[in-house]
């Protein structure tokens, strides 16, 4: 009972900070938000898929789940309180503090150490994770990473308890590895870039300890709980998209389920992939330098990823000359890795490998990230066991992440998604005006963050979409139904432009509408800027 207390004392303490650091931080206004985060909601809580199409670009199409809390806090019911809707937004970043102190508490109770202060290691392995320019930059953010992650690391907290003496002992083992499963599941379902994370954890699982028949049930049983959870969070989206596309994860796999709403291409971003042989073996080490765009796409600079990576090359090429020096026998049994120290290193290491070959985006890597203090502990405490033959300082280990710390912080610059001083309200636009029943064709992204405000100014405007990817679809289902929506319409059109610039002009002439200019009305927000709501005159060709 006592430990239920602590455990529920660490997880309050956590809450708090994460409300209270997020406050610290200021209002969130990134770019994401200004497109689709609030936008999606707002359309499937207010039925505007029947009405608008498109309205927020290819983001449209994305899972909003995570979105819902934010809309309900920031747009109805704490408009004027932005402190409290980011104290709020700043309670995901809580549990996933929770689930990396508690994640950490159990590597240090398996690392050889002496006088291995628990407690205090544990904290500092956290923090130097947590502390990483990708975790901190998304905090109370609606990027939903935060979310995510915690997620996933609730669920690693699972199968190091699966992984457990104890929980084999009790007969539980299964048990924690089904609600593992479960949780990952519910992450990848709420957000697909999760999804690269069970295949690491299944490995985890099947070579964390010996025996195949073991891992193989391991394995299977937590694929079975990812695939509920999957689909409790993203079975009912999928559903509706594959009725509305044809692809149930459109616009992605397009190349696979062939809706023919968009060309069979790869809808992946593939701009910060690594290119060459040397990026892909050091690509951590690039991202010490923010004079380049490496994995996100603003600059950004922190040390943490090359610092542990390092360790763990150093920890690799040194258990390595060990073992060629015949000194491996001499080593005590308790020296060797235990199952859970195998199963974070396996995790941390296949995740990230997938992420690279996937993704290469920093944002997505929150999991990783919040875990490299961990590592690094690993990386240094078992090779130095290993090649004394005796355990490890705990407080030489408290030195060395302090001073790792210390030092990433001095040399950390942290990515600006975009972030303002609270002021209330917290989601707003100045009024805008319009005709009855008009069309507003949003040219160019991010906008959709105006429509919720537009329409309700003004009830029954319906807003179109236009981006890159909708003009390359030409002869396409998308470019087809847009079209047919367009010219399905016979009351007003304007045209929403940001800072007056009109991408894409001779697409406005095909379909058969010149832009003269003229009584423009300008509206702006703290959060979406300044946009332009222009007229547009038919010229009497008909659309598509």
């Amino acid at each position: 009972m006592t430990n239920v207390f602590r455990r529920a004392g660490l997880l309050l303490a956590c809450l708090l900070l994460g409300g209270a650091l997020s406050v610290a931080l200021g209002q969130d206004a990134n770019w994401d938000l200004r497109n689709y985060h609030l936008y999606n909601a707002w359309a499937l809580l207010t039925g505007r898929w029947g009405l608008d199409m498109y309205a927020a670009g290819i983001q449209t199409y994305f899972n909003p789940l995570l979105d819902i809390p934010y809309y309900h806090a920031a747009f109805i019911h704490l408009v004027d309180r932005p402190r409290v809707v980011a104290f709020l937004m700043g309670l995901p970043f809580g549990l996933l503090a929770f689930a990396t102190a508690s994640i950490a508490r159990s590597a240090v109770q398996d690392l050889p150490l002496r006088s291995p202060r628990p407690l205090l290691l544990a904290f500092c392995a956290a923090i130097f994770g947590l502390s990483g320019a990708a975790t901190v930059s998304q905090l109370g953010t609606t990027f939903n990473e935060i979310q995510v992650a915690a997620l996933v690391l609730l669920g690693v907290m699972c199968l190091l308890r699966a992984l457990s003496g104890e929980a084999d002992a009790r007969g539980r083992g299964l048990g924690f590895v089904l609600l593992g499963g479960l949780l990952f599941g519910l992450a990848a379902g709420a957000k697909l870039t999760a999804a690269v994370y069970a295949p690491a954890a299944v490995l985890g699982l099947f070579w964390a300890r010996r025996g195949w028949r073991a891992g193989l049930v391991r394995g299977v049983a937590f694929s079975a709980a990812w695939s509920a959870g999957f689909a409790l969070t993203y079975g009912w989206w999928g559903l509706f998209l594959y009725r509305q596309t044809g692809n149930p994860v459109f616009p992605f796999f397009e190349s696979f389920f062939r809706s023919g709403m968009v060309p069979p291409v790869s809808a992946r971003e593939m701009r910060f992939m690594p290119e060459t042989t040397l990026e892909v073996l050091f690509y951590p080490f690039h991202w010490m330098d923010d004079s380049t765009l490496t994995v996100a796409d603003v600059a950004f600079k922190d040390p943490r990823f090359a610092v542990a990576y390092g360790a763990l090359i150093l920890a690799g090429l040194g258990l390595l000359a060990t073992r060629l020096r015949g000194r491996a026998d001499a080593v005590r049994p308790r020296v060797l890795l235990t199952a859970r120290l195998r199963f974070l290193l396996i995790f941390c290491g296949s995740a990230f490998l997938v992420w690279m070959g996937l993704f290469s985006i920093l944002r997505y890597l929150v999991p990783v990230e919040a875990l490299l203090g961990v590592l690094l502990l690993i990386a240094v405490a078992v090779p130095l066991a290993r090649a004394t033959g005796r355990p490890a300082s705990g407080t030489g280990m408290v030195l060395l992440l302090v001073g790792a710390g210390v030092v990433s912080a001095a040399v950390t610059r942290y990515p600006e998604w975009g972030r303002l001083e609270h002021a209330p309200p917290t989601a707003e636009l100045a009024n805008v005006n319009l005709p009855p029943h008009s069309l507003v064709l949003a040219w160019a992204p991010p906008q959709a963050y105006a429509m919720p405000f537009i329409e309700r100014a003004n009830p029954g405007t319906r807003f179109l979409g236009v981006t890159g990817e909708l003009v390359s679809a030409r002869g396409y289902g998308l470019w087809t139904q847009w079209t047919a929506r367009l010219r399905a319409h016979h009351g007003p059109v304007f045209i929403m432009l940001i800072d007056d610039e009109l991408h894409w002009p001779e697409v406005l002439g095909e379909l058969g509408f010149s832009l003269p200019r003229e009584h423009c009305q300008k509206f702006s927000s703290r959060v979406s800027g300044e946009l332009k709501l222009c007229p547009l005159v038919r010229e009497g060709a008909a659309p598509g």
